[in-house]
């Protein structure tokens, strides 16, 4: 898999034996939809398996992006990534569960990709990853093309886009929604 577009475009991105890799026509329209959000943000990829979110929101400008794998493959090859593309300065790996990371993380984030396995459940991180959100978050979820919409705690749904068994749902952060 390749880095699509930005700065370290065309950069090859191995993906580890854990993760499904994310089809291009997905990753072109996610990025297509968000890219005005990315330069400067601070991002989060949890379950990065590969980390081409966040490595593609890196080629796009983004000033800071934490990787976050439970898988030890995952984490190597993204830090392998990094090294290649030299962006150790601006770049975290954390190898934790998505829970436990966000349950010891004081970070914010103004962009979370959250791409968890399809058939791993979710819920328990819809209740608390809105305690990472700078305000006006965008949160990008990649789910089963067959799931319902999810409720995430703090966030307001904006759109989804569907690509065969893939659907891509956007929901944006708001404070008073937590009121």
């Amino acid at each position: 898999m390749k880095i699509s577009r930005g700065i370290y475009k065309n950069i090859e991105v191995s993906i580890p034996q854990s993760a499904k890799p994310v089809k291009s026509i997905v990753l072109n329209s996610l990025f297509s939809s968000i890219f005005e959000r990315i330069p400067n943000s601070s991002c989060l990829d949890l379950f990065c398996g590969s980390g081409i979110l966040g490595l593609t929101s890196l080629s796009l400008k983004a000033k800071f992006c934490q990787f976050v794998d439970i898988d030890n493959q995952a984490t190597e090859l993204v830090k392998l990534a990094i090294h290649n593309i030299k962006a150790q300065d601006f770049t975290s790996v954390t190898r934790s569960s998505a829970i436990a990371f966000i349950e010891n993380t004081n970070d914010k984030f103004d962009i979370i990709f959250l791409d968890p396995p399809y058939n791993l459940p979710v819920t328990h991180v819809f209740k608390t990853i809105n305690t990472m959100a700078n305000e006006n978050c965008l949160l990008v979820y990649l789910s089963d093309s067959e799931k319902e919409i999810p409720e995430i705690d703090g966030f307001t749904f904006i759109k989804e886009k569907s690509f065969g068994k893939t659907k891509i749902l956007y929901f944006e952060f708001r404070n008073d929604s937590l009121k």
